[in-house]
């Protein structure tokens, strides 16, 4: 393993890596509200909350995005097909989208005049494809 390591790519990929963590974030938070009783009220939420039997809320919050994008990059840059899973996952979570829903999920962008708006979205290159997921991000 070693060998392999020092001669070549690593035995862990990243694109795999950042597929698997990115998943795993977003099914989290497309599910998380179903991992609390019905029954309870806002102080026995946090309650739980606080003894971490939520943890992974925080950082999936926060970094779901990171890891989609990252991924997104290495599909574009080695040519890869995204899983219908992980787009399953992604749709759902434009849900908590505030643009119109009138915009399609894979709908092409146009490219038009550039604006500050628009270097922005330049760091999203790689989810052009995806027009609503990058308006999210």
């Amino acid at each position: 393993m070693k060998a392999d390591f020092r001669h070549g790519r690593p035995f862990i990929k990243p694109e795999e890596a950042h597929l698997n963590i990115g998943f795993s974030c977003l099914a989290y938070l497309n599910t998380s509200l179903r991992l609390l009783p019905h029954h309870s009220n806002e102080e026995e939420r946090r309650f739980w909350v606080l003894q971490g039997l939520h943890g992974l809320q925080i950082y999936a919050n926060q970094s779901w995005h990171q890891h989609i994008v990252a991924y997104m990059d290495s599909v574009v840059a080695q040519r890869l097909e995204v899983p219908q899973y992980l787009i399953q996952q992604l749709e759902n979570i434009l849900k908590y989208s505030k643009a119109k829903p009138s915009e399609d999920f894979a709908q092409p962008t146009t490219v038009g005049a550039t604006t500050s708006k628009d270097a922005h979205d330049q760091l999203y290159q790689s989810l052009k494809q995806f027009p609503a997921l990058r308006k999210l991000v």
